[in-house]
């Protein structure tokens, strides 16, 4: 889809409020769908994409702060948080159906549950009123409730979105840089702290990155997924070990680590893309 015809294409020339519109405009578009898979089918990906967008909301919130309502930025970020926690009891069912390779009987249960935690959490939901979340949301942006009212907040807004990005960029790799070198010798708190940490950088990458166009950005966000899947994959199987759930190659949770390690390595020795051209 060409950036003409895409309504939440961003582009190198936006604003920070016109790319901060695009953005929540975005995720509240991801959500609607993400729930409504998870409502009517289940499609493990329609909880997960649904998670997934909540999360970049969060994200989004963080690094657009400066230019938002604080009101605003405060209720969406707990709205955020509680649908998530909520999303998070049937995505974890899931995780564990699909890591499990033990005995038919014992797959069985374990479906049975899944199906248990999946119409308890949609009733949850429902009581919630989850998908008049994502109307608020498109309502926010339709009407510009979301921008911050003081000057400092309308004068960033009005600049150039690669000024509002530098910031948040620069802020949420220095909070990645802030937990070490070394992946291999994190204990699992630490681990577990950075995969989120790596997840928020990865959504403004995906966010910012298309304001600096080019192969650096580019490689930030492949290996930013790559070493994302990485840490998914090994907390993934230490939430079925520590469930107690068999999922095969004992190996397996020590070579994601690896794998993630090695991209560490690379992450810390190279210029962040959207300082190239600046001469801060």
């Amino acid at each position: 889809m060409s950036p003409k015809t895409d309504p939440f294409a961003i582009l190198p020339d936006m604003t920070a409020a016109g790319l901060c519109a695009t953005v929540l405009d975005r995720e509240a578009h991801a959500f609607a769908a993400g729930l409504a898979a998870t409502m009517l089918t289940d499609d493990p990906e329609g909880p997960h994409r649904a998670r997934v967008a909540l999360r970049r909301l969060r994200s989004a919130v963080w690094a657009f702060r400066p230019i938002l309502r604080r009101k605003v930025a405060d209720r969406l970020n707990d709205r955020a948080r509680a649908l998530f926690l909520m999303l998070g009891e049937i995505r974890d069912a899931d995780v564990l159906l699909d890591a499990f390779v033990g005995p038919r009987l014992e797959r069985v249960q374990l479906a049975e549950a899944a199906a248990g935690v999946r119409a308890r959490i949609r009733h949850d939901l429902r009581d919630a009123r989850a998908l008049a979340f994502a109307a608020q949301l498109e309502s926010l942006v339709a009407t510009g409730e979301w921008q911050g009212r003081g000057r400092a907040a309308r004068k960033l807004a009005e600049k150039p979105a690669t000024t509002l990005a530098r910031d948040a960029l620069d802020r949420s790799w220095s909070a990645c840089a802030a937990d070490g070198p070394d992946i291999l010798t994190m204990p699992d708190e630490v681990l577990h702290d950075l995969r989120k940490r790596i997840k928020r950088l990865r959504y403004l990458v995906d966010y910012f990155g298309p304001l600096w166009p080019g192969l650096a950005e580019a490689a930030w966000a492949d290996d930013l997924r790559a070493m994302q899947d990485a840490l998914g994959r090994y907390c993934d199987l230490k939430l079925a070990a520590e469930r107690g759930v068999a999922t095969g190659d004992p190996e397996e949770a020590a070579e994601a680590t690896r794998t993630a390690a090695d991209i560490w390595t690379g992450f810390r020795l190279r210029q962040p893309f959207w300082r190239a051209d600046s001469a801060e």
